[in-house]
C-alpha cells in the first residue's frame, strides 16, 4: 500500500508541475537616470493559471514606488488555459547613488516566486555653463518682474572692482514651503573670452526651482556694468536655521569693453578668476498647529483651488472610468501631499492613484497644477453621486489655513450592455408557475467538460481509498508546513517591539540624512509587519492607528525627507543635517511608540 501511495503522489507532482507552468519576467526601462525623470517597472507572469498577484514588494528606501495598473490576457486552446499577466509600477527616485531594486514575490495558485533584482544608477543633474543656461531660458526672463530686496543692489559709494557677484533675498523669515526669491548677480565691466561658468549657490535644508536669468545694464559711481540675473525660488523643508552659500563665476579676463583703446592685442592676455557673491541666512518658520483640517496635504501658497471629472458620467455596470482631481494655484507643487477619493461605499471597486505635476513661474511667483488620476469601476446600475472633496492649504498671506472644496460629480450607470448569458434575478415565480424561482440573468465565464473522470479526480478517488492512513498523511503534510512557516518566516509580534530599539541605536550613528530616511522607512515597516509598497504615509498612519498629532506629525517628516530629493547634495552629506533630521525622527518615533502597541 505505501507503494501505492508513492506512486500518486509521484503522478500527481508531474500533473502538477505540466499544469502549473510559470515565466516571471522583470523590466525597468531605464537603468540609468537622473533624479528628476522615473522607472517605469513592469513584471511580467505567463502561466495556465488566472490566480496571480504580486504578494509581497520589497523594501525600497530609496525609491517611491506607485501603482499604474494591470493588464491580462487569457485564451483557452484544447481546454488548456494560457494567461499573460502584467503589473506596472512606476518608481520615483528619492536620493542620488547607486540603489537596488530587490525581488518581488509573486504568488501563483498560492506558490511563490522571486523576481531578480535590479541595480540602477541614479544621477544629479549639475548646470555649469551659465551662457547656455540665459539662451534657454531668455523668453520667460521677459516677463520677470522686479522686487524689492534685501539688501539693496550694489549702488553704494564705494568703488567696485572690474567683477563682482551679489546675492539678496526679498525676505530672510518664512513658512515651511513658502516661496523666498533669491537674485544672484554678476556683475562686470571687462569682456570675457568664452562664457563664464557659473555654479549656483549650495544650500542647506532648502530646495529651489529655476524662475529664469537676464542680462541688463547698471552705472555704479560713474562706471558702467554690465550684469547677468539668475533668479530662482527656494523653499525650506525643515524647520530652524538654514543657509543660501555663495554661488560662484569663473571667467577669464581680456581687458574693459568700454575701453576706447581696447584692441585685439589686449585679448591675447587671458588670466583665469573667480568671484563669489555673499552667504545669506534664512529662517524657516513651522507651520501652525492651532487651526490645522484634516484636509491639509502640505500645500503652502495662495489662490489654491479644486476640480473634479469624470471621463464618463453614463457608463454600464462593470465599466471602468476615470476619476480626475485637478489641485491648481500658487506654491510649490512638488509639497502637495495625495488627496485622498472620497469613500464611495460598497457601490465602486477603487483602484489606486497615480499622480503628476507641472510647475510654472508667472511674475516670480511658482505655481502650477497637481493631477490625480483613480480608476473606479461600478457594481452596480443606478444613479450615484460622487460627495465634494475637501482641500486645505495655508495661505501665506493671510497666514490662517483655507479649506475649499471640488464640484459633486452625478453619474448614471446603466445595466451591462453582456447579453451573451442571461442575468441572475429573483422574481415571484418562475416559467414554469413555482412560487420564487431563480431565473438566471448573469453568469461568469464557466468552462464545462464531460467526458473522463480527469486525473486529478482518479487521484483523489485513489488518495480517499487509501483508508485511514491517509489521516496520517494529513497530519504530516500539515505538520510540515506550520514547520516551514516557522523556519522561513519573521513573526510580527517581536519586530515590532524591537523595531523602536533598532531605530533608535541606528539614528545615532547616522552620518547623512538620507540614513535617517531609510531608518524611519525601515521602522514604519517593522511597525506594520510587512513592506509599505505602493501605500501613502497616510494610509501607514490609519494602519498603525495613529491620533491627529502623530499621524500629522509623521506625515509632516515624510514629506520633509520626500522634498531632500531635490535638495542640492550638499545637503544630504551635511553632518549638520544629518543631526536635525536624526533628532526629529527620534521625537516622531517617540510620539508614535505612545499610540503603537
Amino acid at each position: 500500500m505505501l507503494k501505492r501511495f508513492f506512486i500518486i503522489c509521484a503522478f500527481l507532482f508531474a500533473a502538477m508541475a505540466g499544469f502549473c507552468q510559470v515565466d516571471i519576467e522583470v523590466y525597468a526601462d531605464k537603468t540609468n537616470i537622473d533624479l528628476s525623470e522615473e522607472i517605469q517597472l513592469t513584471i511580467t507572469v505567463k502561466s495556465s493559471s488566472t490566480e496571480v498577484e504580486v504578494s509581497q514588494m520589497p523594501s525600497l528606501p530609496n525609491f517611491n514606488i506607485y501603482s499604474s495598473g494591470q493588464s491580462r490576457n487569457i485564451s483557452m486552446i484544447n481546454g488548456k488555459i494560457n494567461a499573460t499577466q502584467q503589473f506596472n509600477y512606476i518608481l520615483i527616485p528619492r536620493f542620488a547613488g547607486k540603489s537596488e531594486i530587490d525581488a518581488f514575490t509573486v504568488t501563483v495558485d498560492g506558490k511563490n516566486y522571486q523576481t531578480e533584482p535590479i541595480t540602477v544608477e541614479v544621477s544629479r543633474t549639475q548646470t555649469g555653463n551659465a551662457e547656455a543656461s540665459l539662451m534657454k531660458k531668455n523668453d520667460s526672463s521677459k516677463s520677470t518682474k522686479e522686487i524689492k530686496l534685501k539688501p539693496s543692489s550694489p549702488s553704494s559709494k564705494e568703488d567696485k572692482p572690474a567683477f563682482f557677484m551679489t546675492a539678496s533675498v526679498d525676505k530672510d523669515t518664512a513658512y515651511i514651503n513658502e516661496q523666498i526669491n533669491l537674485k544672484v548677480r554678476f556683475y562686470q565691466s571687462q569682456s570675457t573670452t568664452g562664457s563664464p561658468m557659473y555654479d549656483r549657490p549650495k544650500m542647506e535644508g532648502l530646495v529651489f526651482e529655476e524662475l529664469g536669468s537676464k542680462q541688463e545694464f547698471e552705472v555704479i559711481n560713474g562706471r558702467q556694468y554690465v550684469y547677468t540675473q539668475f533668479d530662482l525660488a527656494v523653499f525650506g523643508i525643515l524647520p530652524g536655521k538654514a543657509t543660501i552659500g555663495p554661488a560662484t563665476v569663473e571667467y577669464r579676463t581680456v581687458g574693459d569693453i568700454f575701453d576706447p583703446f581696447y584692441s585685439f592685442f589686449s585679448a591675447s592676455k587671458t588670466d583665469v578668476k573667480k568671484v563669489s557673491s555673499n552667504p545669506i541666512a534664512v529662517n524657516i518658520l513651522p507651520l501652525p498647529k492651532e487651526g490645522r483640517p484634516k484636509s491639509f496635504y502640505n500645500a503652502v501658497g495662495r489662490d489654491f483651488g479644486i476640480k473634479a471629472s469624470l471621463d464618463n458620467q453614463t457608463p454600464q455596470a462593470g465599466e471602468p472610468i476615470t476619476l480626475t482631481i485637478t489641485v491648481k494655484g500658487q506654491g510649490n507643487m512638488r509639497a502637495v501631499g495625495d488627496v485622498p477619493v472620497p469613500d464611495l461605499g460598497k457601490s465602486f471597486r477603487v483602484y489606486d492613484t497615480t499622480s503628476s505635476f507641472t510647475s510654472k513661474a508667472v511674475d516670480n511667483i511658482l505655481g502650477g497644477s497637481k493631477v490625480y488620476k483613480t480608476v473606479i469601476v461600478p457594481r452596480a446600475s443606478g444613479v450615484f453621486t460622487i460627495p465634494p472633496i475637501e482641500f486645505s492649504y495655508f495661505d501665506v498671506k493671510d497666514k490662517t489655513y483655507k479649506t475649499i472644496k471640488s464640484n459633486a460629480i452625478d453619474l448614471e450607470v446603466s445595466p451591462s450592455a453582456n447579453t451573451s448569458a442571461a442575468p441572475l434575478s429573483f422574481s415571484s415565480a418562475s416559467a414554469q408557475g413555482v412560487n420564487g424561482g431563480v431565473e438566471q440573468i448573469l453568469q461568469d465565464i464557466r468552462y464545462i467538460k464531460e467526458g473522463d473522470i480527469s486525473l486529478f479526480s482518479g487521484l483523489a478517488s485513489g488518495f480517499g481509498s487509501l483508508g485511514k492512513w491517509h489521516y496520517l498523511i494529513l497530519v504530516l503534510l500539515a505538520a510540515g508546513g506550520i514547520i516551514y512557516v516557522l523556519l522561513n518566516s519573521e513573526i510580527p509580534l517581536f519586530s515590532k517591539k524591537k523595531a523602536f530599539l533598532t531605530a533608535k541605536k541606528a539614528l545615532q550613528k547616522a552620518k547623512t540624512v538620507e540614513e535617517v530616511s531609510q531608518i524611519l522607512t525601515k521602522y514604519i515597516e517593522m511597525k506594520l509587519g510587512k513592506p509599505i509598497g505602493i501605500r501613502s504615509i497616510s494610509e501607514c498612519a490609519k494602519q498603525l492607528k495613529l491620533g491627529n498629532e502623530a499621524s500629522y506629525s509623521l506625515e509632516t517628516l515624510w514629506q520633509e525627507f520626500e522634498m531632500l530629493k531635490y535638495a542640492p547634495s550638499s545637503s544630504l552629506n551635511s553632518t549638520v543635517a544629518a543631526e536635525e533630521a536624526a533628532g526629529k525622527t527620534l521625537s516622531v518615533i517617540q510620539e508614535m511608540e505612545k499610540e503603537v502597541k
